[in-house]
């Protein structure tokens, strides 16, 4: 008969049995090694030859794939129909980077809040894919987000087929593939519904993770399966964020673990393992493709990326033990009724049973519990703040995996209570059915969150252009409204690059959120300064921004103190590398923080700096290089005897009356890692106050 019409009429039959329907158990958890394989399985008269079978597979993938691209594209389509054109916050700049994909100039990932970029391009690629297809060449979306947004729902719809993919080969029946697959998508659309529509990349690496798992279970339960997209996954985990280069390890080695264990109690540990590294070499493979623009930016910036990462790493004080212990159990519905109950008694019965057996089930449930151990590890070294939940949203989908192997285990002891086969295959039929509807509904009731605005800023852009004429602008973002203003700001950017408008950056209160290339250079000092505030209505309410020209004139006896009123505002002198204010002062909280001065031309000033260094515990001394205009002018050191005080420098005369004074502090830390308090910031010295003595003009 017909591949397509055989394939079709045994999409949702067992392979495996010579009588329809009498093996309709939730038979995945027969062992492995009693299993017939899928060669001999597939040669039943009663369904068709070994290629109508793998027609029925690839025909299940498809469906999968083109059903939940359906749903998720149109799903984003309808969320982003009433969005302005303006992305703004993270979607802002995320598409900041997405500009440099569709040229294939990106060779980083998507920002990181402590200040660098994750390692890898590959999920803004999608993104700039998305665009391309969806909005670029074919229209679909009316905007360039909206693009971003169906590519997304595509590649969403793509994992999820992987994953369905990687539960059907490790399963002896298609109704248990598909029974463990629905199960699996009702928790995961119930614990974490936006996980399918939401483009906050907390929320799209749940999907890449939980096809990493999935694969990592079939490659425990069964060697030969599953490596090549272990090798996909693990590499786009790998891009998207840092914290996946441990985890992932630390998963792939407790699996290996596992797998040695089996192998040494069947003393077959040699020969078993020289085919199962051999199984591994195409996932590596695969891998190592993924990491080249990562080794670019290496080849570019060595070691500048690596020692991001690790100074990251050792400059975030450990979480007690307790705490991450508690943080990891959150994301567990363990006290929620049923759901609790059945994980328990899900776990009962695999100790019972678990020597006996080992299949994808038990795969499944012991790949939720090693990333447990993975993710515990991750909020006691890698989390600087465990109040940030979100930083570990992916571990949902763990949870999900997990419960579906747990309700596999009691349906298969409840589903022996069915004598009758049809009545087992309508059970397995229904109860797939049934999650299914479940989580369609789930994702479909579930308000999504786009990363966009509702406001419109097109008065925004006009102004914008106004303010920055063609020349581009060094912008001075005003500190008391800037959690308000930074969104808004990186859309503006974002429409002036799409524009082709000049470039402008930013010279005071710059972030990562407007990307590296958005931060003013060297070069940039001689553009006009202007400084963004917030338009405020009658009640002192943000409603929108303006854009003010900066004519800065320093005179003998200006000053500033943080937090305080003055002539000069503190957004016109604070450069780069400072905290938010606080009580009267400012820390200066990077390597290197800079203090902008514009007088007349051919004048010269004196500027005196109350200045305090953190010094406590074991840090006894703090050195403070002092640089005007890139010129090694003086050295600082701060001692518990000599610690705060009045420091003075000299700022010559230039013909822009620009000057940049920079302090290099040699050794920041934290209040508690000295043991002085609870504050984690890594900071070196605190500003109390700025005060110009005396300007005067070259004879």
């Amino acid at each position: 008969s017909d591949g397509g019409v055989v394939a079709f009429r045994t999409l949702f039959s067992e392979r495996g049995s010579s009588t329809p329907g009498s093996d309709c158990q939730w038979h995945m958890l027969i062992p492995v090694s009693k299993r017939h394989s899928s060669t001999v399985s597939d040669t039943d008269p009663s369904i068709g030859s070994q290629t109508s079978s793998r027609n029925a597979d690839r025909f299940a993938l498809l469906l999968v794939f083109f059903l939940s691209s359906f749903v998720l594209s149109g799903l984003m389509i309808h969320s982003i129909s009433d969005v302005a054109k303006f992305e703004t916050g993270d979607a802002a700049a995320n598409s900041l980077l997405v500009r440099e994909a569709k040229d294939f100039r990106l060779t980083v990932g998507n920002y990181s809040r402590v200040g660098f970029n994750h390692p890898g391009p590959a999920l803004l690629y999608v993104l700039a894919a998305g665009e391309i297809v969806f909005h670029d060449v074919f229209p679909l979306a009316r905007t360039p987000f909206g693009g971003q947004m169906v590519g997304l729902g595509v590649w969403n719809s793509l994992l999820l087929a992987l994953i369905f993919h990687q539960m059907l080969r490790a399963s002896s029946g298609r109704l248990a593939g598909m029974a463990l697959f629905s199960i699996f998508l009702a928790l995961l659309a119930k614990l974490e519904p936006g996980s399918f529509t939401n483009s906050w990349f907390p929320y799209v690496y749940v999907l890449p993770f939980a096809l990493f798992l999935c694969s990592l279970a079939l490659a425990l339960a069964r060697r030969d399966r599953g490596t090549v997209v272990l090798g996909f996954a693990t590499g786009i985990l790998w891009n998207a964020h840092v914290a996946f280069i441990p985890i992932t390890l630390i998963a792939i080695a407790l699996g290996l673990f596992v797998i040695t264990g089996r192998l040494v109690r069947r003393q077959q540990l040699k020969a078993s393992w020289v085919d199962l590294l051999r199984s591994f070499v195409p996932a590596v493979v695969v891998w190592a493709i993924l990491q080249v623009p990562l080794l670019i930016e290496l080849s570019r910036r060595w070691p500048s990326p690596v020692k991001d990462f690790v100074a990251f790493g050792s400059d975030t004080p450990d979480n007690p033990l307790v705490d991450a212990l508690r943080f990891t159990l959150s994301f567990w519905p363990l006290t929620r009724g049923l759901v609790g109950a059945l994980w328990i008694a899900a776990l009962l019965v695999l100790l019972y049973r678990g020597r006996k057996d080992y299949s994808i089930v038990s795969a499944l449930i012991t790949t939720a519990l090693i990333s447990t151990v993975a993710a515990l590890v991750y909020a006691v070294f890698g989390i600087d703040d465990l109040n940030f939940r979100y930083v570990a949203l992916f571990y949902r989908s763990a949870i999900a995996l997990g419960l579906a192997g747990s309700a596999v285990v009691l349906g298969g002891f409840a589903n022996r209570m069915l004598t009758a086969p049809r009545r087992r295959e309508v059970a397995i039929r229904g109860v797939s059915f049934a999650a299914l509807v479940f989580a369609v509904f789930a994702i479909v009731r579930h308000p999504i969150a786009v990363s966009a605005t509702k406001p419109r800023l097109d008065e925004d852009v006009v102004r914008m252009a106004e303010a920055t004429g063609k020349t581009g602008a060094r912008l001075h973002i005003d500190i008391a409204q800037f959690g308000f203003l930074w969104p808004r700001l990186a859309g503006l950017q974002l429409a002036a690059s799409r524009q082709g408008a000049p470039r402008t950056c930013i010279a005071s209160r710059w972030h990562i959120l407007f990307t590296a290339k958005a931060k003013c250079a060297e070069s940039d000092r001689a553009l006009p300064d202007v400084r963004v505030e917030a338009a405020l209505d009658a009640s002192g309410n943000p409603t929108g921004i303006n854009f003010v020209p900066i004519d800065l004139r320093l005179k003998t006896g200006d000053y500033f103190v943080p937090g305080a009123p003055a002539d000069n505002d503190i957004a016109l002198v604070l450069g780069n590398g400072w905290s938010a204010i606080e009580a009267g002062r400012i820390w200066a909280a990077a390597d290197t923080s800079s203090l902008d001065f514009t007088t007349a031309s051919a004048v010269t000033a004196k500027v005196e700096l109350d200045l305090e260094a953190l010094i406590g515990g074991a840090q006894r001394e703090v050195r403070a290089e002092v640089r005007v205009n890139g010129v090694i002018t003086d050295t600082w050191v701060f001692t518990p005897s000599n610690n705060r005080g009045v420091r003075t420098v000299n700022l010559p005369a230039t013909t822009t009356g620009r000057s940049m004074l920079e302090l290099r502090v040699n050794n920041r830390s934290s209040a508690v890692r000295l043991g002085l308090g609870p504050d984690r910031r890594k900071v070196g010295l605190a500003l109390f106050k700025v005060d110009v003595r005396s300007v005067s003009a070259l004879p």
